[in-house]
């Protein structure tokens, strides 16, 4: 026997504390501290911070951002290393 649900979809869920949990530049999941650190500081985790904004800072607090094709190609490079990770794990 299945039940049904009713799923009501809210449009704003962001409570009003500011509280994010996913980098608003590469969208991984906020994980450390510093990730959520460099968030409120910077608008990214920590990992972006590192690539894009620590060697641009005046740059990037007067607004500039990378260009969408090298955050493309940073999330890829991210999600490879991931599955490489997953994968030299498996073989554990």
């Amino acid at each position: 026997m299945s039940k049904l649900y009713n799923l009501e979809v809210i449009e704003n869920t962001q409570n009003e504390s500011g509280d994010h949990f996913f980098c608003a530049l590469c969208g991984f999941m906020l994980k450390t501290e510093d990730d959520h650190q460099s968030h409120s500081e910077h608008s990214c985790c920590q990992e972006c911070y590192l690539t894009f904004a620590e060697s641009r800072r005046k740059d990037w607090l007067a607004g500039w951002r990378p260009k969408k094709s090298e955050i493309r190609k940073y999330i890829n490079g991210r999600k490879r290393l991931l599955i490489n990770k997953t994968k030299s794990q498996e073989l554990l």
